[in-house]
């Protein structure tokens, strides 16, 4: 469609957002889980371009104003076309508005293996194939071309409720803010469309473009519809802190939909700001009640203040605070398995009379949960992992190393999986010394399974490294060691746990002078080309100055989508072994560069406190 010209007729678009599961029958055809963004820049968008129409967008809406907006433009669409693929409640209101309240007819589109509720399985609409996960472009363009010749043959039809109805609303024309936007809504859905298509290119490329937009957007102008998208692709490429500043310039209350407030809430418990986040999500509760996933973000919040607080008494308070919104959340869906397994732990480390027996109770009532997914035939690919909880609380060795190796079978998201390994991580904390090398060595297995191979991540950073890589150079001296031949180091940084090596013969044992006070083994070869001796402190150790330098470039959002990722994720370093990787953290290789590149990660506080930016380039 040219930007230019503005068609005459307005198609108003009931769907859902981003990707979600189908949750159908394991059996069929469908996918596991669709990408409604894709399908509506590639099949619902062009198809109604083609046809003459404005395509207009909307999902959630929320506040008065917005409501009734959302309303009028539902009746007063010269089309209304709805996706009943999934169920999903919002675009089932919408439908039944236009149902309800219009002149004209609703045209209803759903993928060939959709199952609709039964009122609306009796209505005709059009399909559409959707099969496999690897769907590609040609695929949409035949998405495209049904829909078109679906729209082409509507029969645009009186609602027979409509008859029961006045008139007065139709007949007063369009609506004013209908007008008003329509301008806005044309150049930004086409710079939208093009904003996504970069995001599915290159981390910089859609960085450059999703900040373009923002510059260029008037968003008071927009309706809450057309924010969503733009919130969603400011959170999915700019990240956490983009998403609090934009949803920050939105200004009034009424243009701030539920769902923006409980995304930037998670936003900034992201950023550390746990008191705001938490004082959020309660009033959202004041205002519109319990919901399992405020109970969930609530409980996060509490859990996350309880390990930052060092005072006893808060420490305390913020321990039960979390367990009874887990424990609320856990009675709102009792096939839930975040708050049961947060709960697992929580009793656990709280261990007051009674948690004991509430911890084995709620074991048992994963278990009964995962048994249910299974009975229906539930396409939940968390079974396993959850399982894999409850054989790490009960310390069940066979167990725990049976479900370790299924779970690594499924196609778990790399930040999936970093929640799992944390909660695993807190489990073996919880039990005695003698019992927590086998359980961690299960969890380093599972690692090694998930992370991100040596190989991939030097293809994907590599180009960043030379194209905006910065050189440091480390200027904290480290306490080192010869190692013993055969002793174990365990690593553990400020961020937790991190890596166990083995000493080979002429290895040192080094010591990083920073708040963790990291301990790791060095290659003989590798450490005396990057340190010099300095002086000695003891019959063992002795101080040593660096002389390495490295190139790097800091973990955005950016990078965490050019891996696919929402969040912390894994990866193989050189050394073979798997390294936890967060938004801010650096991704470095020695410097000089040679052909046989190698990139690992440092830790963001172990990073400032050991090196410092250099101006000249190797």
């Amino acid at each position: 469609m040219n930007g230019s010209v503005i068609p005459s007729k307005v198609a108003f678009v009931a769907m859902p957002f981003g990707t979600k599961k189908t949750e159908v029958d394991v059996k069929s055809d469908a996918p596991k889980e669709v990408n409604f963004d894709r399908l509506w820049d590639l099949a619902y968008r062009p198809a109604l371009e083609e046809a003459g129409y404005l395509p207009i967008r909307a999902d959630e809406q929320d506040g008065a104003l917005i409501i009734k907006d959302m309303i009028t433009q539902l009746i007063l669409a010269d089309l209304v076309v709805a996706d009943i693929s999934i169920p999903n409640a919002n675009v089932y209101y919408e439908t039944g508005l236009r149902h309800g309240g219009s002149k004209q007819g609703c045209l209803l589109f759903a993928a060939d293996w959709a199952k609709p509720v039964f009122d609306l399985e009796q209505v005709r609409r059009g399909t559409y194939a959707l099969t496999g996960e690897d769907i590609k472009n040609e695929d949409y363009e035949k998405q495209r071309i049904q829909i078109y010749k679906a729209i082409a043959n509507f029969d645009n039809t009186r609602n027979p409720l409509r008859e029961l109805l006045d008139d007065h609303v139709i007949e007063a024309g369009e609506s004013k803010r209908l007008t008003e936007v329509r301008d806005a809504v044309v150049q930004f859905q086409i710079d939208l469309k093009a904003c996504r298509l970069k995001a599915f290119s290159t981390p910089e490329s859609a960085k450059i473009a999703v900040t373009e937009l923002l510059d260029k957007s008037d968003i008071s102008k927009l309706p809450s519809y057309s924010l969503r998208e733009l919130f969603d692709l400011v959170r999915d490429v700019l990240g956490w802190k983009s998403l609090v500043d934009f949803y920050n310039r939105l200004g009034d209350t009424d243009r701030k939909p539920v769902y923006f407030k409980e995304q930037t809430a998670l936003a900034k418990s992201r950023l550390g700001q746990f008191i705001e986040a938490t004082a959020e999500i309660e009033k959202l509760v004041e205002e519109y009640g319990r919901t399992i996933e405020r109970c969930q973000l609530l409980g996060q919040f509490y859990r996350q203040q309880y390990y930052a607080e060092e005072n006893n008494a808060r420490k305390k308070r913020n321990l039960n605070t979390a367990i009874n919104h887990y424990e609320t959340g856990l009675y709102l869906d009792l096939n839930d398995y975040v708050c049961a397994q947060n709960l697992l732990l929580l009793y656990s480390l709280r261990n007051n009379d009674g948690d004991a027996e509430k911890a084995r109770e709620t074991a048992a009532h994963i278990l009964r949960a995962c048994d249910h997914k299974e009975a229906i035939q539930s396409s939940d690919k968390l079974i396993d992992a959850a399982r894999l909880s409850v054989a790490f609380f009960r310390c069940d060795e066979n167990a725990a190393r049976e479900l370790a190796d299924k779970a690594s079978q499924h196609d778990l998201s790399n930040w999936e999986t970093s929640l799992f390994i944390e909660l695993w991580e807190s489990f073996v904390k919880t039990i005695s010394d003698e019992q927590k090398e086998t359980f961690n060595s299960i969890i380093d297995e599972f690692k090694s399974f998930v992370s991100i191979p040596q190989k991939e991540l030097v293809t994907r950073i590599q180009p960043l490294l030379m194209s905006s890589g910065k050189d440091y150079e480390k200027f904290q001296t480290v306490k080192a060691r010869i190692a013993i031949a055969g002793e174990k180091i365990v690593s553990v940084v400020s961020s937790g746990r991190e890596t166990v090596n083995t000493a080979q013969t002429g290895d040192y044992v080094v010591e990083n002078q920073t708040g963790a006070k990291e301990v790791y083994i060095a290659p003989k070869s590798k450490f005396e080309s990057r340190y010099v001796f300095n002086k000695k402190l003891d019959s063992e150790w002795s101080l040593y100055k660096p002389i390495g330098k490295v190139r790097g470039v800091a973990v955005d959002h950016s990078i965490l989508s050019l891996f696919g990722q929402q969040d912390s994720f894994y990866i193989t370093a050189p050394w073979k072994e798997a390294q936890h990787v967060a938004e801010g953290d650096m991704f470095v290789t020695t410097l000089p560069m040679d052909e046989k590149l190698e990139v690992y990660r440092i830790a963001q506080k172990e990073f400032a406190e050991t090196y410092r930016l250099i101006n000249s380039t190797e």
